[in-house]
């Protein structure tokens, strides 16, 4: 499979064929420069142009083709194989090309600044901000994370994908793979390693940890750790309970600053791990911001 992609002003014109063979001609540079890139494409890869690594900004890694002469085309144009999906947490960092001016949520921002501060002392606060798609949830979140500056404190980020609602604890796992930095290229052995170095950071016990969230990650322990005979159930409740242990050490060593994205769609085991950790914020340093959608209800 070889595919290549531009974006542009596409004309879709009259209905070409007959019977179920009949299809709308499309015609303008776009298509043009698409099946043009399919043609620098390598098998199995995906190639695209300039406008479209714009648009797309880092929501995958590249690697630069340089600018190339394309058959058909009067300009050279700059050409990007698509490696893969980034390591970038959310949709919204990966599409901000700049921060821009957030205005008229000097009141939301005052109260998240705030509840921070009652966080440091040990008063631990959980923050809901709901509202319809487009009104700057994410800008609000953001704005706070960048007031902190290089103020001493731990940072969780978990984004909440509609694709994955069906996926136990995928906000978790990608949370973990981005902060242990996992890469493509990465070994079981190498992937083990990082995963246990992020662990360690909340807590030095990790004889239950390590083989609970490496097979929430899918990663071989070998004979590192022994495995652990649980039933599923049993498995479920000890990562949960894990995950909070997690929280509670990081929150110990620094004040933690837990953002939660979307949970409209999150998945019924983040949920539960969710209700874990709420009851548990009030005695804890930390600060807990979800943002979610106005059809959601929080359980």
């Amino acid at each position: 499979m070889r595919v290549g992609i531009a974006t542009g002003l596409v004309v879709v014109g009259d209905l070409l064929g007959e019977g179920t063979a009949r299809e709308q001609a499309v015609i303008g540079e776009t298509p043009n420069l698409a099946a043009r890139l399919q043609g620098l494409a390598e098998p199995n890869t995906v190639v695209i142009a300039d406008n479209t690594r714009r648009m797309l900004g880092s929501l995958f890694d590249y690697r630069d083709l340089g600018t190339l002469p394309i058959a058909g085309i009067d300009y050279p144009v700059h050409v990007w194989r698509v490696l893969g999906a980034s390591l970038v947490g959310s949709r919204f960092e990966a599409l901000r090309v700049a921060s821009t001016p957030l205005i008229g949520r000097e009141e939301e921002v005052a109260l998240l600044t705030r509840r921070w501060e009652r966080a440091k002392a040990g008063d631990g606060s959980v923050v809901l901000i709901v509202g319809e798609p487009g009104i700057g949830k994410s800008r609000i979140a953001q704005t706070m994370l960048e007031q902190l500056g290089n103020e001493p404190h731990t940072r969780l980020r978990f984004f909440c994908s509609p694709h994955h609602q069906h996926s136990a604890l995928y906000p978790s796992i990608a949370q973990l793979e981005q902060a242990a930095g996992f890469r493509r290229e990465d070994t079981a052995e190498t992937r083990l390693d990082k995963l246990v170095t992020v662990l360690a950071l909340a807590s030095k016990e990790l004889s239950e940890a390590v083989p609970l969230l490496a097979d929430l990650l899918s990663i071989p322990t070998g004979d590192r750790y022994p495995p652990l005979n649980l039933t599923p159930q049993k498995r479920k409740e000890k990562t949960l309970h894990v995950q909070v242990a997690q929280v509670e050490g990081l929150a110990a060593r620094q004040p933690l600053l837990m953002l939660w994205e979307d949970i409209h769609w999150s998945d019924p085991t983040t949920l539960e791990s969710l209700d874990l950790l709420i009851d548990r914020a009030a005695t804890l340093r930390v600060l807990m911001i979800l943002t979610f959608r106005p059809e959601f209800t929080p359980p």
